[in-house]
């Protein structure tokens, strides 16, 4: 499986997830189109939101999360269709997690 890094805690709501600290390292066992994925973390098995978690090492540079852009100059700042809008800091965004499928419908993929 491929290693990944939670962005964010995520606390288990059902039997079959799994709970995670903020920048738990999980591995990856099974991906899924339905926003669950199959993680392995701290000896258990579990499903967890995909939307949560970013990849680590050179799988985060290969999709772009630890490449740095030159944002202080001001080309970069004025008409950058690339750049996302700007987010008041302090300010946290919750990404929106998908309904939980059955565990065997995310084996079955």
């Amino acid at each position: 499986g491929s290693q990944f890094c939670a962005s964010q805690a995520y606390e288990s709501s059902h039997a079959d997830e799994l709970s995670v600290p903020a920048g738990a390292r999980v591995r990856v066992l099974e991906m899924s189109d339905r926003g669950w994925w199959l993680c392995r973390f701290g000896g258990r098995c579990g499903l967890l939101p995909a939307v949560l978690l970013r990849p680590e090492g050179l799988g985060a540079l290969l999709s772009g999360s630890g490449l740095h852009r030159q944002e202080d100059s001001e080309e970069a700042r004025v008409g950058d269709p690339q750049r996302p809008p700007e987010i008041p800091q302090g300010t946290t965004l919750t990404p929106m997690v998908p309904a939980h499928p059955p565990l065997s419908a995310i084996q079955t993929r």
